[in-house]
């Protein structure tokens, strides 16, 4: 195995258990890098390279989503929002983590992210 191939690695990795997503990901870093890949997705090196390795210890829900959303036009239904890229999604799930009244949408986006079954995992 090429150890630069990361197609190869997923491969080898998760053998024939590779989600269709984590092949599109193999796929987009063998056209472009990892790191260009990791930068889109607004994410690390590292965080890409564990996925296609198996072995990200986070949500592989989350990772799924927010990969759709960049490189598939995957959209979530928000309830503050509507229909959001999965990264968006996320991107105010992290700025929910705690109120700031900096202005009236990040305002509004707390109440709905801490009422939204994504945010209180229970979905």
């Amino acid at each position: 195995m090429n150890a630069s191939d990361p197609i190869a690695t997923v491969n080898a990795a998760w053998k024939d258990d590779a989600p269709s997503w984590v092949k599109r990901l193999a796929e987009e870093c063998a056209k472009t890098s990892q790191g260009k890949v990791a930068r889109k997705l607004g994410k690390s090196g590292t965080y890409v390279s564990q996925i296609l390795h198996k072995k990200y210890p986070g949500d592989m829900k989350s990772a799924e989503e927010i990969f759709l959303g960049v490189f598939e036009n995957g959209l979530i239904q928000c309830p503050g929002l509507g229909d959001i890229p999965g990264q968006k999604c996320h991107e105010w799930q992290k700025k929910a983590r705690r109120f700031a009244a900096t202005n009236s949408e990040r305002a509004r986006m707390f109440r709905a992210c801490r009422n939204c079954a994504r945010f209180t995992g229970e979905e």
